[in-house]
């Protein structure tokens, strides 16, 4: 008796999780899985430490960070062994050569030594700088909120250096852009009423 029951028990789990499965991989609904932050669990991050850092890029030369503090920056933590993360870069390379002029940023910090992102930058082209942060990746993300330590994962900081948005996921420029305008919105509309009073 007890076999029969531990045997429905199991047909009913296996069944369970087969149509999860289906659902996931059958779903007609082709966003990809993302976790949007909600404001209040990103307030009371800071991006003092990050900012303060420096992370060297595909020829090994180290970049201070705060060369960037001050414009919008969008940082993408990525690694070259991550599939998502390789799809999103065509969406934040076109971003980036849109709104560089207007102050934006796109740094893409990789979970790869600097061969690997060498190797993967002389094969793939990406218009924003890319950064070999190795095993510091993970940690800088959850200083930024990467509360899972996943790949992609995506942070937009204003030009005060606050974090406004987080993305666990694979991104896209739909999704971002949106919120990018919204931070350039401002400074434009203050310098055009610079030119008008001058």
């Amino acid at each position: 008796m007890h076999k029969r029951i531990r045997f429905i028990l199991l047909v009913i789990f296996l069944m369970i999780i087969g149509s999860g499965i289906r659902y996931m991989t059958i779903s007609d609904d082709p966003t990809p899985l993302i976790r949007d932050s909600d404001t209040s669990s990103i307030t009371s991050l800071s991006t003092a430490t990050f900012f303060a850092g420096s992370i060297p890029d595909a020829t090994g030369k180290q970049q201070p960070l705060k060369q960037w503090q001050g414009k919008i920056t969008v940082v993408n933590f990525w690694a070259s062994w991550c599939s998502p993360c390789r799809e999103e870069m065509p969406d934040l390379s076109s971003l980036y050569q849109d709104y560089e002029k207007q102050g934006l940023v796109v740094l893409g910090i990789a979970m790869d030594d600097v061969e690997k992102i060498r190797e993967f930058s002389q094969k793939t082209s990406v218009s924003y700088p890319l950064l070999a942060a190795d095993e510091k990746a993970r940690e800088l993300s959850i200083d930024l909120g990467n509360d899972k330590g996943a790949v992609p994962y995506t942070v937009i900081i204003d030009r005060n250096g606050k974090i406004v948005k987080t993305y666990i996921g694979r991104i896209n420029r739909g999704l971002i852009e949106p919120v990018i305008k919204s931070l350039i919105a401002p400074s434009s509309t203050n310098e055009n009423t610079a030119i008008k009073n001058s």
